[in-house]
């Protein structure tokens, strides 16, 4: 029996990253084998479909990756139909790929009384690369790796 509802955000939308959507898959399936709903949060971004069906012979995303209606700035609709967020797989807290939606990427958006997991997710490069990507409205961080 399906009890709670989760949400995942990774780069299963983008351009001819398939480990992200295959990891999407393999994340979708055992959490509703754990008795969890889940639907992968569907960010305006463009995709390359014609890309990804060339590599599969098919539309792999629509066949079986269960995402949400397109969701834009709204996100209060997502805290209010969820508790737990998971973002990853793959480089979701690198700058440099989520461009102005890092902060998404980071669930800042969730309330603070919901659940946050990161599921393998990773800046993708060395410090030194990851300080010289970081966006200048970024510097605040004031990384010290």
């Amino acid at each position: 029996m399906v009890n709670k509802k989760i949400y995942i955000i990774n780069f299963w939308h983008t351009r001819n990253n398939y480990g992200a959507n295959l990891t999407a898959f393999a994340l979708q399936n055992i959490l509703q084998q754990m008795s969890y709903a889940n639907e992968l949060v569907n960010n305006p971004y463009k995709f390359n479909e014609t890309a990804f069906k060339k590599c599969f012979g098919f539309d792999f995303q629509k066949q079986y990756l269960k995402t949400t209606k397109l969701i834009g700035k709204n996100t209060d609709i997502l805290n209010s139909e969820c508790e737990t967020f998971i973002t990853g797989s793959d480089q979701v807290f690198r700058p440099i790929y989520t461009q102005k939606k890092l902060d998404q990427y980071m669930l800042n958006f969730v309330r603070q009384n919901k659940k946050k997991i990161a599921f393998s997710a990773s800046f993708g490069v060395d410090k030194e690369q990851f300080i010289k990507e970081i966006p200048s409205n970024l510097q605040f961080l004031n990384i010290t790796l």
